[in-house]
């Protein structure tokens, strides 16, 4: 290669270069800047853009930085967006308020038509009520909890969805920056 040829020949000029008394080197100074820029000539233009690259690295590095971060807000915004206006989470809500006052107004309705009959019946009736109540409470108690298995399971589905894509894109993101840190 040229450039370590013209490498040898400095450093045999300067071997051969004589000393003065305190044994400082004289060499021909337009010999020696002739050499090195015949050097910078044959080096290859990738030397020059690596210097550019290192250069501007901390700058890249800030612009993905920053990028991350926006990504991340931008995820966390989406997500909570997404939470507060899940369709199937505002009709279950809405499903369940309904089936709650539907089964209390029947309810109501049972237990007036209990007491006007325990006023004519008295024990019996009063014993024919509770049982109705008892078991209206007990399927008013199974649809509330089976409304809310089905929204809670509705949510977690969301919520590990959600999860997997930050961390997809997170993880995309930590990717870029490493590479542009090991560039």
């Amino acid at each position: 290669m040229k450039v370590l040829e013209l490498l040898d020949y400095l450093q045999q000029t300067i071997d051969m270069s004589p000393k003065n008394l305190v044994g400082k080197v004289s060499i021909n100074k337009k010999e020696v800047l002739r050499t090195l820029n015949e050097m910078r000539k044959l080096l290859p233009d990738e030397f020059e853009e690596a210097k550019n690259l290192m250069n501007r690295k901390e700058i890249i590095l800030d612009e993905a930085r920053s990028e991350a971060e926006r990504i991340i807000q931008d995820s966390r915004k989406r997500a909570q967006q997404e939470y507060e206006n899940c369709d199937v989470l505002v009709a279950a809500k809405k499903e369940a308020e309904e089936i709650l006052e539907s089964a209390n107004e029947e309810a109501k309705k049972i237990k007036g038509e209990a007491n006007k009959q325990a006023k004519d019946l008295k024990f019996g009736v009063m014993n024919y009520a509770d049982s109705t109540l008892s078991n209206l409470q007990k399927d008013i108690d199974i649809i509330g909890e089976e409304s809310l298995k089905v929204i809670q399971n509705e949510m977690e589905e969301m919520l590990v969805k959600l999860y997997k894509e930050i961390s997809s894109t997170t993880s995309k993101v930590r990717e870029n920056i490493k590479e542009l840190g090991n560039d």
